[in-house]
């Protein structure tokens, strides 16, 4: 059955690119200088602008990168100051910009790895560098533009000191400019360091930038640098001690996925990573454990298990749980899941409450292979770290576990003889400690760890923690090689004499070099021997590389790639290589060690040469080689030729998969085995014919005999076909994606494409797999035999049909086509080909409707003949960042209704545009550099969408819009210089959305209440004053988004009551003083958002069927809202002077209360029983919260007063609240809620946070048996804590600044357990 094309369409994505030059480093990030130590007198040249100003070179921001920099051919780096790293994807795709001193050799480090891991399997050419790998002599600033330029990404990793580096600043100001004209993505990371901070130069943070700008020589950076800091924290920021509560690794994670994410709109669509949480340890213990502050039984442990508990992670977790110890449990896990599918053990998670943990995790010690106690300077203190030393030590003694100490920022000398800030922790914790064995023993194993090999964090690779975890992963990971060898597969029958023989053959004894080829016909099995050899004799070789279907992938990714993969392999560094030539001497240079290779399915001699020709390899070294031609084996090489099974062997495999492990039928016994014989006893066609055959009757066994017959004894495909021609329609186009596109693509990333196409995705693979048609490897990724490949391509494209009219092309063939005659082409899709310069002659395409160019980085040049296409209806040339010029033969498209030019170069959209009568769509999107649309844009009379979004220096659009009157959608958003609307925009009468936001535009026109079909109207973060009376007159508004108008000043026109249809209002000027008395006429109005009117004096009874209602105002009371039957949602933000909650209707299911400190008290009514979430956040005077126990649906309760003012806005969906809403008032920030009444009631309770209220001594949560998170950090009078029996379902307990000792009781039982802080 062959499959039929569905249309004429072509797509080629990347198809004109070359393979690409780029190196890896994976050295992590630089040691360089920080700015204001000592250079040497070259880099002191170039770090010095003033004194290059005086030699005649250009001021730091002036330095445009010259064309060839700004769009290169290929992915180059270059990169800059003491605080940056780009990571290459392409066109620079990531820039890391960080202060050296303060990131470098932690959280920097192990994003750097992180991303390099991550990135390589998504990018070939996927690079990590920084300025040692280019020569100091360069213009330094014009490169360090250059590289940000071209990021896709840029994350600045904001530190105390980071404001102290002029160069860091230099980049902020250059990535926030990129944000705002490029639309670069950039995700700002708080390290450590708060937001206020950073926006104020407040605390440590401002005080480093003072104490270094009078040593700044770049003279704007004092001035914009400041500037970048406000932009940049008005950004969506990554807090390091609050996203994730401090965890590294989950922030590193969450990094990753954004990035992931950003990439699936600029290649395949891809994964989030995995992000999986590293528990607090310190859970309640039994109470038979010992009470005091480090009595919890591993505040200080985690368990990552393999068999029996495999991997032990001894730490003190207030000094490396959020850092180092995160990222070494994360990156255990992740390794770890490769070898064992339960690999994940918290013991706050799988021990339950009551149990004597101390026991357990003795248990836990003494089954586990591995022990890795980290040693900190506050590990001492902890009676329980002490215990599971004491018990690893003895371990080690009887069982001979592997210990691994990690000595975390302290000496050993410390350690083995209590000096120092160590021995001071110890000394002052020892006499609360309720073990007395351990105030004797545990100094005695401090003793004994000291003296094993040991692991200094400040000494390994200078410092760097990801290398050092890393080191400690290929220690583990070698040790699990070792325990868990390659196992033979378990379907294979009657390769064991095979294995024998070769491994026999490549003798490991001798110490000479010894080549072995594996040959045979296909689907023999030569892949499956080598594999299992190759294992077998791994543990020999410290230096293997194994090249998978070695001829597929040369086929579609080059010979450079699998060269690059060998040499990497083979010098234990990621290395790219920039040509085959190149190549094949590099590996020649770096072949001289003993090595294992496996090239599987290798094609011709030209593979080998390219490879391992001319090698002199180390003693001992093998290198085993399968392939079908028998011809590639040289007098010097050892020969195994693999052959059909025997019948008795053949017979039995067959069997395996036919009947599943059962017995044969009587009635099928002599079908088998006349079945077996037609196959060639070839093990490929015995699975595939056996899967088939798998519980169907007895006809189909007869019918496929009499077929198999037919076939010729050694056509493997014409068999193989059987299976094939038994899926359904959606099966066999799954198949032949497979095929031709997906081998070594990864599962999920394919389902999504097939998902799309509403493809039975799941029934599908699942069918295919029972058919033996293919299979998903350990890295998740689609495996299919070179045999039914070779089938699936030959019906994709038969060898007798003409290129355009096969349902599949690759590789040159789609250049081919693409070349040809293309009379009956309709779609041409050439996106992401980054080599394209410019399109090929079109003239020949006359029946092509849709060209698509997206992404085409290099293309420069439209050919004219673009203007023969007169059928063309739709062009994208979206993201060809190097394409200036439109020509002017674009006005010969007459039929053409879709132009997109977003991001392009362009400084003008020409005249000619004019001529394309038929346009409905004109879309140049952050075209940077437009300064000019033609007044011939009026003569578009079909024009329905014109979007001009962040053309940030086009200062205006039309003098008249007389001519556009069938215009629906016009966006100008961010365009920064457009000033002014013509009164002339009340003639586009079928105009229904309108966005002038973040313009400077600061008056609307009195003729716009002409614009009668206008549904959507965005003025935000525009200069408007005032609001026209006649914005009454739209009647067809259905949304009014005005936040952010901070020159939106006095009372709002009564007029706007005249807005019917209006559901959405926005309302966010710090200078609105009032609204109309008229305001409840809003009859339509659902969603009512007054966030940051901080000179609100007073709201006005609001319109009857608001649903959502979020405010700031003065007032010190508010109108009755129990008419409100609709209302969900209420938040009342910063309010100051709000003294009391209004009436509220029995529907209200949301209420937020944030920063209101002089609200007393809040009495809940019995009628609020479908209320599920109450905050009231910063209210400092509460002093009463009657009537809790009637919130029969409450699943979440926040009381925190948090004294971080810098986010005060926590809730989804909401403006940010300017600083000085806050700041212009003044309180006191007391605490006076001593008691929370109706707690014991809440059943439906899911989420507790009490942060900081100091005079809550207990709570009790008895009722509360599906609580999930309970934050109760800082309350420092808390002494007990009640809970339901069934507290399995906690997920999250945060107690910092508690007492040290807790008593947690569980309510049926009276069971007490102490949780240590």
């Amino acid at each position: 059955m062959e499959d039929q094309p569905k249309q004429s369409s072509l797509s080629v994505p990347g198809a004109s690119s070359s393979s690409t030059s780029t190196e890896r480093s994976d050295s992590g990030p630089p040691a360089s200088d920080d700015i204001g130590q000592e250079t040497s007198d070259q880099q002191q040249q170039v770090l010095s602008p003033r004194h290059e100003r005086a030699k005649g070179k250009a001021p730091f921001d002036s330095l445009e990168p010259a064309m060839e920099d700004r769009q290169p051919k290929q992915a180059k780096l270059i990169e800059a100051s003491s605080s940056s790293i780009s990571v290459i994807v392409n066109n620079y795709y990531i820039f890391l910009s960080f202060r050296g001193a303060d990131t470098r050799n932690g959280f920097v480090d192990h994003l750097y790895h992180k991303l390099q891991e991550v990135g390589l399997p998504l990018h070939p050419n996927f690079e990590l560098k920084d300025e040692n790998d280019h020569p100091w002599d360069l213009d330094f600033g014009k490169k360090l533009i250059s590289a940000i330029r071209h990021s896709k990404v840029s994350i600045p990793v904001i530190s105390e000191t980071y404001a102290a580096s002029e160069l860091c600043l230099r980049e902020l100001i250059e990535i926030m400019a990129c944000k705002k004209t490029g639309g670069q993505i950039v995700l700002p990371v708080f390290y450590k360091v708060k937001p206020h901070e950073v926006r104020d130069l407040e605390g440590a943070f401002g005080e480093a930038f003072r104490s270094r700008r009078q040593c700044f020589e770049w003279e704007d950076v004092e001035q914009k640098g400041p500037e970048a800091l406000q932009e940049v924290v008005d950004s969506r920021t990554f807090e390091s001690e609050k996203l994730t509560r401090g965890r590294e690794a989950e922030l590193v994670n969450k990094l990753i996925e954004r990035i992931r994410l950003e990439q699936q709109h600029d290649s395949q669509p891809h994964l989030p990573v995995n992000s999986v949480e590293i528990e607090d340890t310190e859970v309640s213990r039994s109470s038979t454990s010992p009470e005091g502050s480090n009595s919890g039984p591993s505040a200080s442990s985690t368990s990552v298990i393999g068999n029996n508990y495999y991997i032990f992670l001894s730490f003190r977790g207030p000094d490396t749980r959020s850092g180092f110890v995160d990222h070494l449990y994360h990156r255990l896990q992740n390794v770890g899941l490769k070898f064992h599918p339960n690999f994940v053990f918290r013991d706050d998670n799988d021990l339950a409450f009551g149990k004597d943990i101390g026991n357990n995790l003795t248990s836990a010690i003494k089954q586990s292979k591995f022990l890795l106690p980290v040693i900190s300077e506050k590990y001492a203190s902890s009676e329980w770290c002490l215990r599971e030393l004491i018990d690893i030590m003895d371990c080690k003694e009887s069982n001979e576990q592997i210990i691994l100490p990690v000595f975390y920022k302290v000496k050993p000398y410390e350690v083995r003889e209590l000096m120092g800030n160590f021995g001071k922790a110890f000394e002052e914790r020892k006499h609360r400690f309720k073990m007395e064995d351990v105030k004797e023993k545990g100094p005695e194993a401090l003793r004994k760890v000291a003296d094993l090999r040991t692991f200094e964090s400040e000494k390994f690779e200078s410092g760097h923690e990801g290398k050092l975890v890393e080191e400690l992963v290929k220690i583990i990971t070698d040790e699990l090689r070792r325990d868990f060898p390659h196992p033979l597969p378990a379907d294979l029958v009657g390769f064991d004499n095979h294995v024998a023989e070769v491994t026999r053959l490549a003798d490991t004894a001798s110490s000479e070099v010894q080549n072995i080829v594996i040959y045979g016909i296909g689907g023999i099995g030569k892949t499956t021997l080598a594999t299992h050899v190759y294992h077998k004799l791994l543990d020999d070789f410290k230096y293997h590389s194994f090249i998978k279907d070695t001829r597929e992938t040369i086929q579609s990714k080059g010979i450079v790639h699998v060269q690059s993969r060998l040499l990497s392999d083979m010098t234990d560094t990621i290395v790219t290589v920039p040509d085959p030539d190149r190549g094949i001497n590099m590996i020649r240079a770096a072949c001289a060690k003993k090595v294992l290779i496996l090239l599987d399915d290798v094609a011709c001699q030209d593979h080998i040469d390219k490879l391992i020709g001319g090698c002199n390899f180390g003693a001992g070294s093998r290198i085993i080689i399968t392939c079908r031609d028998k011809d590639l084996l040289k007098p010097e090489y050892k020969g195994y030729e693999l052959t059909e099974m025997n019948m008795q062997d053949a017979l039995l495999l067959f069997r395996k998969y036919a009947f599943k492990g059962e017995q044969t039928p009587i009635e099928l016994v002599t079908l088998s085995s006349d079945i077996v014989a037609t196959t060639g006893r070839i093990p490929l066609a015995l699975v595939i014919i056996g899967s088939f055959l798998n519980r169907k009757d007895k006809s189909i066994w007869t019918e496929t005999l009499e077929k198999l017959k037919k076939v010729p004894h050694i056509d493997v495909q014409q068999k193989l076909r059987i299976s094939y021609e038994s899926l359904g329609y959606e099966e066999q186009q799954m198949f032949l994606d497979i095929a031709c596109f997906f081998i070594g693509i990864d599962k999920r990333i394919v389902a999504y494409l097939w998902k799309d196409l509403h493809y039975r995705v799941d029934s599908g693979f699942k069918r295919m797999m029972e058919l033996s048609l293919m299979k998903v490897d350990d890295n998740n990724e689609l495996r299919m035999h070179d045999h039914l490949r070779d089938l699936g391509r030959a019906i994709a494209r038969p060898a007798h049909k003409k290129l355009w009219k096969c349902s599949r092309l690759w590789d040159e063939e789609a250049i081919t086509v693409q070349r040809s005659e293309m009379e009956r082409l309709k779609v041409l899709n050439l996106s992401k080909c980054s080599a394209l310069e410019s399109t090929p002659k079109l003239s020949k395409f006359q029946s092509l409707e849709m060209l698509i160019l997206e992404n085409c980085d290099s293309l420069a040049e439209i050919d004219p003949s673009i203007g023969d296409v007169k059928r063309l209806v739709s062009l994208n040339l979206r993201y060809c960042g190097s394409l200036q010029v439109l020509p002017a033969q674009l006005g010969e498209l007459r039929e053409l209704e879709e132009l997109l030019v977003d991001e392009t170069d362009i400084q003008e959209i020409p005249e000619c545009i004019g001529s394309l009568v038929k346009l409905k769509t004109l879309s140049a999107v952050g075209c940077r550099l437009l300064t000019r649309v033609p007044s011939s844009l009026r003569h578009l009379v079909n024009l329905l969408t014109l979007n001009m979004k962040n053309c940030k220096i086009l200062p205006q659009l039309l003098d008249s819009f007389q001519a556009l009157g069938g215009l629906q959608r016009l966006s100008l958003e961010y365009c920064c210089k457009l000033g002014r609307i013509p009164p002339s925009i009340a003639k586009l009468g079928e105009l229904f959305e309108l966005d002038l936001s973040h313009t400077i535009i600061d008056e609307l026109p009195e003729s716009m209440g002409e614009l009668k079909k206008l549904k959507i109207l965005r003025i935000s973060h525009s200069k408007i004053k005032k609001l026209p009376r006649a914005i009454g007159e739209l009647k067809s508004l259905q949304e009014l988004h005005a936040s952010g108008c901070s020159e939106l000043e006095g009372q709002i026109p009564r007029e706007i009551s005249g807005l019917s249809s209006l559901k959405t209002l926005r309302l966010g000027g710090k200078k609105i003083s009032g609204l109309p008395e008229n305001f409840r006429e809003l009859s339509s109005l659902e969603n009512l958002n007054l966030l940051g009117c901080e000179q609100l004096q007073s709201l006005p009874e609001p319109p009857s069927r608001l649903s959502s209602l979020q405010l700031t105002c003065r007032s010190d009371k508010l109108p009755s809202l129990s008419h409100l039957t609709h209302l969900k949602e209420l938040t009342l933000d910063s309010c100051m002077s709000l003294q009391s909650i209004p009436e509220l209707p029995s529907c209200i299911w949301k209420l937020r209360v944030q920063m209101c400190p002089n609200l007393e008290k809040l009495s809940i009514l019995p009628e609020w029983n479908s209320l599920s979430e109450l905050e009231l956040l910063q209210c400092y005077g509460l002093k009463e919260l009657d009537g809790l126990e009637a919130l029969t649906s409450l699943r979440m309760l926040n009381l925190s007063i948090s004294t971080d003012l810098s986010d005060v806005n926590n809730f989804d969906n909401l403006d940010r609240v300017s600083s000085s809403d806050t700041r212009s008032f003044v309180f006191k920030k007391v605490d006076n809620l001593h008691v929370i009444g109706g707690l014991e009631k809440l059943g439906s309770l899911e989420v507790l946070n009490i942060c900081e209220r100091k005079h809550i001594a207990r709570l009790n949560l008895s009722k509360s048996e599906h609580l999930r998170q309970l934050i109760v950090n800082n309350c420092q009078r808390l002494i007990e804590i009640r809970f339901h029996d069934k507290i399995e379902s906690l997920e999250r307990f945060e107690r910092d600044g508690c007492p040290p000792q807790i008593t947690t009781l569980q309510h049926s039982t009276g069971h007490r357990i102490a949780c240590e802080s």
